[in-house]
């Protein structure tokens, strides 16, 4: 591929990058001093569904040709991409993809099933199983109950940072 072409399809993911990480502190910033009630969460689920397209668009550029579909799910799970990623190789988690796949349909079970039981896990299979989660259900609608704080959302946010950072440490 030639290095104009590729400028031209890093184009939209760089700055998306950018708009990404600046926006976190003034998501954080309206967590913070909102109204005890809550308030809507839309500005959070699209802060966080950015990221995740990001790091989406990233892993789809670099492996499309390794994979058999371009789903996430199908990319993550490819044996070529696992092993050349260190991602989900080896002991009884080796599809935590699959594992997420019944606990993973709402927001809540994110923050209250998969945070807790990632958290000794191996850090590149937390983040992008997180990441792979957060993608799918901020993906699909934005009516979900105002369950963030502070502490959580600024979890999940990082969890998409990290996978993308590594992602692009990994690959480029």
């Amino acid at each position: 591929m030639s290095s104009t072409r590729q400028e031209k399809e890093y184009r939209s993911i760089i700055p998306a990058l950018y708009v990404f990480i600046a926006e976190s502190e003034h998501r954080l910033f309206q967590l913070k001093v909102r109204s005890d009630v809550g308030g809507s969460i839309e500005p959070f689920i699209l802060h966080l569904l950015k990221g995740c397209l990001v790091f989406e668009t990233l892993l789809r550029q670099i492996y499309s040709s390794h994979s058999s579909s371009t789903g996430l799910g199908n990319i993550l799970n490819d044996a070529f991409v696992k092993k050349d990623l260190e991602y989900c190789t080896s002991g009884p988690d080796k599809d935590l993809i699959g594992f997420t796949g019944g606990v993973r349909k709402t927001l809540q079970d994110i923050i209250n099933h998969i945070l807790p039981y990632l958290k000794d896990k191996n850090s590149v299979d937390r983040f992008f199983t997180i990441t792979y989660a957060l993608r799918n259900v901020t993906a699909h609608t934005l009516s979900w109950p105002d369950i963030f704080s502070s502490q959580n959302y600024e979890e999940l946010y990082k969890s998409i940072v990290f996978s993308i950072m590594y992602l692009i440490k990994k690959k480029f």
